[in-house]
């Protein structure tokens, strides 16, 4: 019996493993969705795979690989003979002084482009090495303006902090919003540069704004709730990744009824802990809808049709659908640019190979290495059973 066994799964494996090999998928750590050939292009794949990004209820990387899955798909399904590419995922353990190690590593062992690292803080992390280097990143969903350069490394995908902190107070005061406090993570580089930029734009506009400043991963509110009652404010600016935005409004629930918020992108896509915690207390939030499924492009339409057969139905976040951009404007680099080295001039790159088209549309230009690329905001009641939000 014991024999037979090894015989069978000696040969199912045999069988298993010669499949995937002519498909060219590795199964290790290495993602390889061509087969390897000097002629293929490596692309590193920046994130958490075994652990939860720190702020979040995601594993960046696997969301970031999942779209680059599907992009390279598409690609292949449009044109036979796309360029070869060879991926290989890298795993960050959740510590941006991890990221110097782990670039330098790579680059010398011929990795040139990298997609990943979607939080500024961790962006910025890799922004002295990927100039030491010369490699490129092109990061999903970093979004602080800090990260922008005309002789900079690192193509931002999504929108920038300005652009949507701008968008947010413009709206904000548009809905008659008069009066916010703001609440945001002292030393956090996406919560002060969006608390910045959102802050200017409101009182430029004729607005009040009250700040609070916490630590990460805050557990105490008092502060806010005393500031709420005493100054009788309605409204909360919350520029918090989803972990402090959950602990935000459950604290303030306690203590004070009808507060109403703004919120951004780094709420977390589909957060349901969010989600439950504002309906159950029938809550409203204005965020900004940065990617939305239900889009018209061939691009989108395709990633959500693919990506719905291997994920239970479940529609991408903004994180798969911008990695799935980063990945057409890696091809684009590459066909524009094929040998990338350290004295490719990334922005010279990147205008040559606009326009791309995208899952939200065309993407035209950029400024800076920051792609242009339109938003829009909703008000949105999140105790609608019928709502999608679309946030990070």
């Amino acid at each position: 019996m014991r024999i037979y066994f090894a015989r069978y799964f000696a040969l199912y494996f045999a069988r298993y493993f010669a499949l995937h090999f002519v498909l060219g998928i590795a199964l290790a750590s290495q993602v390889s969705f061509a087969t390897k050939s000097p002629d293929c292009t490596k692309i590193g794949i920046l994130g958490e795979f075994k652990s939860l990004t720190r702020g979040f209820y995601q594993h960046f990387g696997t969301e970031t690989r999942r779209g680059a899955e599907v992009a390279v798909k598409w690609l292949k399904q449009k044109n036979s003979r796309a360029v070869c590419f060879e991926f290989e995922n890298f795993e960050t353990d959740n510590s941006v002084a991890n990221l110097p190690r782990i670039i330098r590593n790579a680059a010398a062992n011929g990795f040139r482009l990298f997609i990943g690292l979607g939080i500024s803080d961790q962006a910025m992390g890799a922004k002295k090495v990927l100039e030491e280097t010369g490699a490129i990143l092109i990061s999903p969903t970093a979004s602080s303006t800090e990260l922008l350069g005309q002789q900079g490394r690192i193509v931002v995908v999504y929108p920038t902090n300005q652009i949507i902190g701008h968008s947010l107070a413009q709206q904000a005061r548009a809905r008659g919003i008069e009066k916010i406090l703001s609440v945001y993570v002292s030393r956090g580089r996406y919560s002060e540069d969006m608390h910045r930029h959102f802050s200017d734009e409101f009182i430029r506009s004729g607005g009040t704004l009250e700040t609070v400043s916490i630590r990460p991963q805050n557990s105490n509110f008092n502060e806010v709730v005393e500031k709420i009652k005493k100054n009788n404010f309605q409204f909360v600016f919350a520029p918090l990744f989803e972990v402090d935005a959950a602990r935000l409004i459950a604290a303030v629930a306690r203590h004070s009824e009808n507060i109403e918020y703004v919120g951004t992108d780094s709420w977390g896509t589909y957060s349901k802990v969010i989600r439950r915690l504002v309906k159950n207390e029938k809550l409203k939030a204005m965020v900004p809808k940065i990617y939305d499924p239900e889009f018209k492009t061939a691009e989108n339409q395709y990633l959500v049709s693919e990506f719905a057969k291997d994920n239970g139905s479940k529609l991408p976040t903004d994180l798969v659908a911008f990695s799935f951009d980063s990945m057409l404007i890696a091809h684009a680099l590459v066909q524009n640019c094929p040998k990338l080295t350290a004295r490719t001039n990334v922005a010279n790159c990147l205008s040559r190979s606009l326009p791309i088209s995208s899952t939200m549309g065309l993407l035209k230009t950029h400024e800076n290495l920051g792609i242009k690329r339109e938003i829009q905001t909703k008000m949105i009641l999140f105790d609608d059973p019928n709502l999608q939000v679309n946030v990070r």
